[in-house]
């Protein structure tokens, strides 16, 4: 294999910024049968659900107004102001 990698190489997951040495993506289980906070399928089912609404309603947004989200909502007018006032 081409840069000295194995087949069976996983890459270490980042948590808060830094690298933990010994725990790879294949070490994060996602367990099935407990409620609550973190990696539980459940979970993961909803906040992906909500980010593919979350996106189309973006889409919609930009489709209708013909602007993007910060444009549209006038925010990037009060960021161009704001930056401006700092100089």
């Amino acid at each position: 294999m081409r840069g000295g990698l194995s087949s069976d190489a996983s890459a270490e997951i980042v948590f808060s910024g830094k690298a933990q040495p010994g725990i790879t993506a294949t070490d994060v289980n996602v367990d099935k049968g407990q409620q609550g906070f973190g990696f539980i399928k459940k979970n993961e089912i909803i906040k992906g659900k909500a980010a593919v609404i979350g996106f189309l309603l973006l889409l919609d947004f930009e489709l209708l107004t013909g602007k993007g989200l910060l444009k549209g909502t006038g925010f990037l007018d009060f960021l161009y102001a704001a930056s401006k006032a700092f100089k």
